[in-house]
């Protein structure tokens, strides 16, 4: 089920507090990661941004509306590089990847939601198209640039590459092992050797 976020229209009284927001967003998806959604309650949420309950239900029906409002706002900021080397460019965005996702938020969000797969499906929709697809996508408008400049064979599977390099960095996460720019190169080249033209 689609969840229903309300964004408030405002009724008559003071406007809506921005920074309490923010602090909202903040704390929905600091709770989220460390409780998991099961877990997760309003009143907790409310106590780790330093507002009332009634702060957030004025904002939101419910835990799955605000979970779903916080997620939204985990977009992918900028543009894919282009450097004019599209090896440099993977290794970069690669090495992003690690930057945002291993952070005290991003780790444990994505893994309460991929928990909660079963049960709310659309919060891990959501969190696949709002964060996971645009991050895809930056991969993929890199890789292609590379075969228009005949770096890469133009047979490539770019998805299954996409697939490769992202499944390595997150198995290399996983498993406690440090994520370097160094370890980004390596893996690039090994993934470059079958693909370059």
């Amino acid at each position: 089920m689609a969840a229903k976020v309300s964004h408030g229209h405002a009724g008559p009284g003071r406007p809506r507090s921005r920074a309490a927001d923010a602090a909202i967003m903040a704390a929905a998806l600091k709770v989220l990661g460390a409780t998991g959604y099961s877990g997760m309650t309003i009143e907790a949420v409310a106590d780790a941004a330093g507002v009332g309950k009634a702060t957030i239900y004025r904002r939101f029906r419910s835990k799955e509306d605000l979970v779903s409002a916080a997620v939204a706002r985990l977009t992918d900021p900028g543009d894919a590089p282009d450097t004019g080397d599209a090896r440099r460019d993977v290794i970069e965005l690669l090495g992003n990847l690690h930057q945002r996702v291993a952070t005290a938020t991003g780790a444990p969000v994505t893994a309460a939601l991929i928990v909660e797969e079963k049960n709310s499906p659309e919060l891990i929709r959501l969190f696949r198209r709002r964060v996971i697809r645009p991050r895809r996508l930056r991969l993929k408008q890199v890789l292609e640039r590379g075969v228009a400049r005949g770096e890469i064979d133009p047979s490539a599977a770019l998805d299954d590459v996409i697939d490769v390099l992202t499944g390595a960095w997150f198995s290399r996460y996983l498993s406690g092992r440090a994520v370097t720019r160094d370890w980004a190169r390596k893996v690039v080249a090994i993934v470059w050797d079958g693909i370059s033209a």
